[in-house]
């Protein structure tokens, strides 16, 4: 029988070292692809959030300031997003005032991600004074990371109720 000295048996051999490192590869691989579409699955709620909020103050400050409010879907300056940008009526005039403010309430510009994609039923849309808008429409965004998950913002009817909707290809949607 062989017998085993302890001096040389200490640690791991260079085989072993390469599956565990190999293992760990895959690992993080597949933890960064899933962290990649968590990622873009919170960026498109937050900003689906972000858009209904903005969509339900214009139709509040169109109503308390008696002043219609347009809402625009556009290319950013440089082409490489989207903005949305809300405006009262009476500062459509050529400004391009980024934050406009109107008896108390300022309209804050919403830039989306690069890695956010718009389409739209609209390019734009008004609130009249009442809070009505002047038509039904839907507001899709699609995430470039994870083209299976997508949300919609709603825009019901005339008397302007904004809702929103997630869709997904997979079972887990959150």
């Amino acid at each position: 029988m062989k017998k085993f000295n302890r001096k040389h048996n200490r640690g791991f051999s260079l085989v072993e070292l390469m599956i565990g490192f190999a293992v760990g590869a895959i690992l993080l691989t597949l933890a960064g692809t899933s962290m990649q579409n968590v990622s873009a699955r919170s960026e498109i709620k937050a900003t689906t959030g972000e858009i209904v909020q903005a969509l339900r103050s214009a139709k509040h400050a169109a109503r308390l300031t008696n002043t219609s409010v347009t809402t625009e879907i556009k290319l950013s300056g440089d082409g490489s997003n989207y903005v949305i940008t809300f405006a009262f009526a009476d500062h459509l005039a050529g400004n391009e005032n980024v934050n406009q403010a109107k008896n108390g309430f300022r309209l804050e510009n919403i830039e989306l991600s690069d890695r956010i994609l718009i389409s739209a039923d609209k390019l734009a849309y008004k609130f009249d004074p009442m809070g009505m808008v002047d038509s039904t429409g839907v507001i899709s965004l699609v995430s470039t990371v994870d083209s299976d998950y997508e949300s919609s913002v709603i825009i019901n009817n005339t008397l302007g109720y904004v809702t929103s909707s997630y869709n997904t290809s997979t079972e887990d949607a959150s």
